[in-house]
């Protein structure tokens, strides 16, 4: 398993940036302010990707970019129905096995850019972990923010509805809030916490 030696810009610097960036457009309307915000969500993400290369140790940049783009690509597939496991095929040439991925995975995990959810079929029952498969799992941002201006979806599009479904952007939604329950963005910087998914409950659930 690959170790992680640093970690790309710290969140609860862009968590402040973004605040104070919407704090200090009192006087401008919402469109503007957003607007303003989601040059800072771009300027986030493209930092993001040049810093996998800086940090990525032995692990594959190019794999780690690939499933970090992936990921909103796949989230915004699903039309009618919960979020879908992640999927490895496509995802970079002539790779398609979870092994081809593990090592991309963990890093952007233990850099808490990503958050993974293992499905749960049937009744759940404690221990939760006894239905976890290694290889089955959804993937989701760590930040609904950046999820939407990855996918270029503007704050136009979220008022007026303009898109078919944004039942994805609720499930990374509940993913973020419920992996930040219980400490800080700075306490929980080495901490991945298990998240399951019940689909006939139609809920989350901590592990």
């Amino acid at each position: 398993m690959t170790k992680l030696a640093n970690a790309p810009v710290g969140k609860v610097e862009q968590h402040n940036l973004r605040l104070h960036t919407w704090f200090s457009m009192a006087n401008a309307s919402i469109v503007e302010r957003s607007g303003t915000v989601s040059k800072i969500h771009q300027d986030l993400v493209q930092g993001y990707l040049r810093d996998f290369g800086k940090y990525a140790g032995k692990a594959d940049s190019t794999l780690i970019e690939n499933v970090f783009r992936n990921i909103p690509a796949q989230l915004s597939l699903v039309l009618d129905d919960s979020v879908k496991r992640f999927k490895f095929k496509g995802v970079a040439e002539r790779k398609s096995r979870y092994s081809d991925f593990d090592n991309a995975i963990t890093w952007l995990e233990k850099c808490r850019l990503v958050l993974k959810n293992y499905p749960i079929e049937g009744l759940p029952r404690s221990p939760l972990a006894a239905y976890q498969k290694e290889n089955y799992f959804k993937l989701f941002l760590f930040d609904i923010g950046l999820l939407n201006n990855m996918l270029g979806i503007s704050y136009k599009e979220i008022k007026q509805q303009g898109f078919e479904y944004k039942g994805y952007l609720a499930e990374n939604f509940v993913q973020q809030e419920m992996a930040a329950q219980g400490s800080s963005p700075a306490e929980q910087q080495h901490l991945v916490v298990p998240l399951y998914y019940a689909g006939h409950l139609s809920g989350l659930l901590l592990g």
